[in-house]
């Protein structure tokens, strides 16, 4: 996020009485306490338009400063923006987009309602994470052979190695995991819940490039806010400093 504010330093030394230390100090201060209004704004933002399902981790992301403005450092701005981590989808609702598979060709995406994700503001079901479910094909005894054999440099190398063969045999077949769940490839995941056949409830549902919409609105606020804010924390560093330098 970039605000620009221009002023002519000199008058106001001038006019105000004011060094240029001054200045400095009540430039900083006013940036420095408009990144922070601007923090808060986008943390109540993220809150009004979004089911939180972790919160904690989620508010911290929302808006992050770094660099402060510094008067030592000679950085006379703050840079304000949203969290960039890995798998954090955050900044990908700002401007919308296609979210891409982390694994695979597919995202799995839970059904609400299911015992995968009781509700809709719920976490998904530990027990029935996708990691947890250990979702494995029914490889032949010289398919499971073939695959202890392969080995890597690393013992990480080896594990990869070995997962993209399970992958590559299992292509088409259905894989069966704890919980009494099985996946079909390129439909979902399901759960058995009675002895029948067709007793089954779908957990996930694959979609190879679920629509992320741009609702965050982050750069419009922040903006829109900040520029106010600026122009009023600026007068009131500067009367702060002029106050302390007639001191």
């Amino acid at each position: 996020m970039k605000i620009d504010l221009n002023m002519d330093a000199k008058a106001l030394e001038q006019r105000m009485e004011l060094t240029a230390k001054n200045l400095a100090y009540a430039s900083v201060n006013a940036v420095n306490k408009t990144a922070l209004q601007v923090q808060e704004q986008a943390k109540q933002n993220v809150k009004s338009r979004f089911t939180l399902r972790q919160p904690d981790f989620i508010l911290r992301q929302a808006a992050i400063i770094k660099p402060f403005a510094s008067v030592g450092q000679g950085r006379p701005y703050a840079e304000v923006s949203v969290g960039q981590k890995e798998r954090l989808l955050l900044s990908e609702f700002e401007t919308g987009g296609q979210r891409e598979p982390f694994v695979g060709k597919n995202v799995a995406v839970p059904i609400t309602g299911s015992p995968a994700r009781p509700g809709f503001s719920a976490p998904v079901t530990g027990s029935l994470r996708i990691t947890a479910l250990g979702l494995q094909p029914a490889l032949s005894t010289a398919q499971k052979q073939q695959r202890r054999s392969i080995k890597g440099k690393t013992a990480s190398e080896t594990r990869s190695l070995r997962k993209n063969f399970t992958s590559a045999a299992g292509a088409g077949q259905v894989w069966k995991g704890r919980e009494r769940t099985y996946m079909i490839p390129g439909v979902g995941i399901f759960q058995r819940t009675g002895p029948k056949k067709g007793d089954s409830t779908m957990l996930y549902t694959f979609k190879p490039h679920p629509q992320l919409k741009p609702t965050l609105g982050f750069l419009a606020m922040a903006k829109a806010q900040g520029q106010v804010w600026l122009g009023d924390n600026l007068q009131h560093a500067l009367i702060e400093e002029i106050n302390r330098a007639r001191r």
